[in-house]
């Protein structure tokens, strides 16, 4: 028996671009016997819909074999998923748990849940009987930093040409020309005055803690500036990405939008991240955006570097608490 941890469940099972962004879990049957044919059991329930007061939703299911290595190897694109057509196809009905038989000989095949409205999602539970044994694994993102910086060519206005970001520091900067977080927000409130954006005490003590390489607690004007710039290819990030002009980014959204950031997360991280920073309805504003990427920019590129291994517990304890 598998249980998938609960995440979201987006549709699109006729809206491919979206149907591939849903949960894919791998099941392989290796046993001596090659040409016989086992029955398996496939039971997919909803989550916490009772709890929190909302109706069922329509579920379904399919099943795709997969042929060769380099489809078992990642998951199943939208290429795929047009020019193949399922095993197996447990169709729509809306009630708490479905169950669908499948008769499977030794092989590779690629499980995918749907719901019926690309707008909607749920919490789910998979379960997997067999008369034989098998394995069931979940494709997921690898997490970390895309190296390379092609994603995040977006074009985005600043308030203020180079020199004039350099007048506006200095004017805040004290004598040892480094600024705190508190000189930040007043930086950043007067080059976004236009877009009417402010940014709370918290994110910009964040923002300092992601670039303050010395632990002074204070940034260097170059240091200000490549902050700067990640602020202005992440906020282009998360307008690009708000398909529904809502000033919002869904669950769905957010995946993509970090990819855009070069940022890869899994999906128990990402339903931590619509948790930590989501509003009830689970979206993310532009601050919430914002702060989720500093944070997990840094916690990744510590965890990247190694140097935890090697640390103390006040040591790490620290690290984490001020990134």
């Amino acid at each position: 028996m598998v249980h998938g941890l609960p995440k979201p469940l987006a549709e699109g099972y006729l809206t491919i671009e979206i149907f591939q962004k849903n949960p894919q879990y791998l099941l392989s049957i290796n046993v001596p016997e090659k040409n016989k044919t086992y029955r398996i059991l496939i039971g997919l329930m909803q989550k916490n819909r009772r709890i929190h007061n909302l109706p069922e939703l329509p579920l379904g299911f399919v099943v795709y074999r997969l042929i060769n290595s380099a489809q078992i190897g990642e998951r199943l694109s939208q290429d795929f998923l047009t020019s193949r057509k399922p095993i197996y196809a447990r169709h729509l009905e809306t009630t708490k748990q479905i169950t669908g038989h499948i008769d499977l000989s030794n092989g590779n095949y690629c499980i995918i849940p749907f719901t019926e409205d690309t707008k909607s999602s749920c919490d789910f539970l998979l379960r997997i009987y067999s008369e034989v044994e098998f394995n069931v694994e979940e494709y997921d993102e690898e997490i970390g930093m895309i190296s390379n910086d092609k994603n995040l060519s977006i074009t985005y206005n600043t308030a203020s040409p180079d020199n004039a970001i350099k007048e506006v520091f200095k004017n805040f900067a004290g004598k040892d020309e480094q600024i705190s977080w508190v000189e930040l927000k007043k930086i950043l409130d007067l080059l976004l005055t236009r877009e009417k954006q402010e940014f709370s005490k918290e994110v910009c003590r964040s923002m300092v803690a992601m670039m303050d390489t010395d632990r002074s607690g204070k940034l260097n004007f170059h240091e200000f500036y490549e902050l700067w710039e990640k602020i202005g290819k992440w906020r282009g990030v998360f307008r690009t990405n708000d398909l529904n002009l809502t000033n919002t980014i869904s669950g769905p959204e957010l995946r993509e939008a970090l990819k855009a950031a070069n940022i890869k997360v899994n999906n128990r991280i990402l339903n931590m991240l619509i948790l930590r920073y989501g509003n009830e309805n689970g979206e993310l504003e532009m601050e919430d955006f914002l702060h989720c990427c500093i944070k997990l920019a840094a916690m990744i590129q510590l965890y990247e570097s190694g140097s935890y291994r090697k640390e103390k517990a006040d040591d790490w304890i620290i690290d984490t608490v001020y990134s």
